[in-house]
């Protein structure tokens, strides 16, 4: 039972995500169709607007469906019409008949005014403006479900309702503002508003904002230029964030209100407070976040996040730069093993080091300290670094650790109740399986230090060996003179598990991996470009990408074994039992009774991963990639791609 519950909640999630992507209908960037956002106040920091037009709950069916023929008993015999009937119901409404004529395509929520979180007054903190914005069809139908709302509700009463200029709009009446206290009237809506196109239910400030004649949100620059960055042209769910400005605002509250307990700014020392001002500064150069989600080529469920910098003179003041990232190579992904799992690529780590320790250092002074000092201290460490172990930071590795770099794993699924190192206490007469398999892939832009590199490293590893606890040898893998180090650990069953890293270079790349997977890359032989579903993803990615995360349905197999063996009380079941609350000991087990808690325990696992290799069936792969607009603001992608 445990289990179907844990795969429903893993379906849910699943819908929940599929329900901001799925349809061909979209919501528009807001800079090209200003629609709902027309109606949100030109301070708003926050902005969402999601579609409701009847393709969009066609197309959450379909999923649904297709989800439900992949799980078959394990989700509800529902579907999104079917849900919103049930809760509107409750209301007395039927929601086809009384609901959906009046909604129209999309909904939209707006939150502004955040002064108030601001002030040193804590009891105003819900006077933040927030409203909820509805796309509507017909006007009187809508005035029509909303004086019936308040009837049902009972709290008709509460509110005064009244023309202004185009809208009707309904105000917290003077019994209303006399019994704010009870409970019926905290859950009314404060206010709202009707007109030709929309609805507006919020606090009273927030309406007023809404329907003023002033400027509005979609016209102001920022919000315009931070949506401009998403890279696609429409989206199912659109969200502004002026994370910011939310982030200044609730900084700025906590020092003010600590101002009123003597534990504001002026109670701090120097060095304190010259952090609070470094802090102020970083916050200053914040700027606002779009995230638009979507879906892509039929089956690729997408989110994309835009982050802005404000005020890059703001870093610059505090002597902090953007590191200069630069676009992988995206062919340089054949040498990962074509059945790899999951593989990260990134580019010039020599570069991204001498950013990180010039933003440091600037940092550093910014806060008063000695940044001589502290220059000393690494060069301390690397000199240390060079006497210990013979390589020379800088000259030996970041010199031509400018180039692509892969960090990758396999894992080669087992079929449940195959016994392997995650699970051998379950099986302790059988021999336990490696099925992972992991290695760093790092192009040698420079092939004499590379190779330079594994000769250093195979010192190091020869004088290290003399303990006993692993074993170095010379190997010729794939034509190619390499350095193997065989260790070998216990498992919690008795058993030993004994693996080879593999340590070598030739003139494309360095290669730190376990055998199997180091051989294929020495060799040359096919790589993940030519997998189809990584083609499929590839097809996908930003443009001139510097990161990118890439997963096969291998690798959310893995994932999901890792998490049944982390759950399984593996250890305990089979480690002596002491003694009970009392002190009193209990008598170990006998081996019949071992014998049937493992058989219980091995059944459950076989079955948790018999689930886990369903739902991984409904995936084909996920990835990540990210890239920088104009040196300062960002673009990131998360893609999850179903399985045809």
């Amino acid at each position: 039972m445990r289990i179907r519950r844990l795969s429903l909640l893993v379906v849910l999630t699943l819908l929940l995500n599929a329900a901001f992507v799925i349809s061909p209908s979209k919501v528009a960037r807001a800079q090209d169709v200003p629609g709902l956002a027309s109606y949100a106040p030109p301070d708003s920091a926050v902005f969402i607007t999601l579609r409701t037009d009847d393709a969009f709950f066609d197309s959450l069916d379909a999923v649904i469906k297709q989800i439900g023929e992949k799980l078959p008993g394990m989700v509800p015999a529902i579907n999104v019409r079917v849900a919103l009937s049930l809760a509107f119901t409750q209301l007395g409404w039927n929601f086809e008949s009384d609901v959906r004529p009046v909604l129209g395509d999309h909904i939209a929520l707006f939150m502004s005014g955040l002064e108030v979180l601001t002030d040193e007054d804590t009891t105003n903190d819900n006077n933040v403006n927030v409203a909820l914005i509805l796309d509507i069809k017909d006007r009187a139908a809508a005035l029509t479900l909303l004086d019936e709302l308040l009837t049902k509700q009972k709290i008709s009463q509460f509110f005064d309702k009244g023309e202004e200029g185009t809208y009707t709009i309904y105000r917290p009446s003077e019994a209303y503002r006399q019994s704010s206290g009870t409970p019926s009237v905290a859950a009314a809506p404060a206010a709202a508003a009707v007109n030709d196109n929309a609805m507006i239910i919020g606090t009273e400030a927030a309406i007023d904002a809404a329907v003023a004649t002033k400027a509005k949100l979609f016209e102001q620059d920022k919000f315009k230029n931070t949506l401009a960055l998403l890279p696609e042209s429409s989206y199912n769910l659109l969200a502004y964030i002026d994370t910011g400005a939310l982030i200044k605002a609730g900084f700025e509250a906590s020092m003010k209100r600590g101002m009123g307990t003597g534990m504001g700014m002026g109670s701090m020392g120097a060095d304190a407070a010259k952090s609070m001002e470094m802090m102020q500064k970083v916050l200053d150069a914040i700027g606002p976040t779009a995230i638009g989600a979507t879906i892509l080529a039929d089956r690729s469920l997408t989110i994309d996040a835009a982050q802005t910098i404000a005020d890059p003179t703001a870093l610059a003041a505090l002597g902090m730069s953007m590191a200069s990232y630069e676009p992988i190579d995206v062919e340089f992904a054949r040498h990962v093993p074509i059945h790899a799992s999951a593989f990260v690529q990134f580019k010039n780590v020599a570069a991204l080091y001498d950013s990180a320790l010039k933003n440091a250092t600037s940092m550093a002074a910014q806060q008063g300290q000695d940044v001589e000092q502290i220059n000393k201290q690494i060069e301390e460490f690397q000199s240390q670094l060079l006497k210990e172990t013979g390589i020379n930071l800088q000259e030996d590795v970041l010199s031509w650790l400018t180039g692509n770099v892969i960090v990758f794993s396999q894992y080669d699924v087992p079929k449940p109740g195959s016994a392997t190192i995650f699970n051998s206490p379950l099986y302790p007469d059988q021999e336990p399986a490696n099925p992972l398999h992991q290695g760093l892939i790092i192009e040698a832009s420079d092939t004499a230090k590379a190779a330079a590199l594994v000769a250093k490293l195979d010192a190091l590893l020869q004088r290290a060996a003399t303990d006993g606890k692993f074993k170095v040898a010379k190997e010729t893998i794939s034509g190619t003179e390499a350095t193997v180090v065989t260790v070998s650990a216990p498992l919690p069953s008795g058993k030993t598990a004994s693996f080879d890293i593999v340590i070598a270079s030739n003139d494309e790349v360095f290669v730190i991996a376990t055998r199997g997977a180091a051989t294929a890359i020495l060799a040359g032989q096919p790589g993940i470009t030519d997998d189809p579903a990584f083609k499929a993803a590839q097809a996908l990615a930003l443009k001139d990408t510097v990161g990118y995360g890439y997963m096969a349905q291998s690798g959310f197999a893995l994932l999901g074994d890792l998490a049944i063996a982390a759950a399984q009380p593996v250890s305990a079941t089979f480690s002596s039992i002491t003694a009970d609350l009392s002190g009193t000991p209990m008598p170990s087990p006998t081996p019949q009774d071992e014998g049937a808690l493992r058989e219980q325990l091995r059944k459950q696992f076989e079955q948790s991963q018999t689930m886990v290799r369903t739902i991984v069936s409904l995936f084909d792969s996920a990835f990540a990639s990210s890239s920088v607009v104009d040196g300062t603001n960002s673009v990131s992608r998360l893609v999850l791609s179903l399985a045809k």
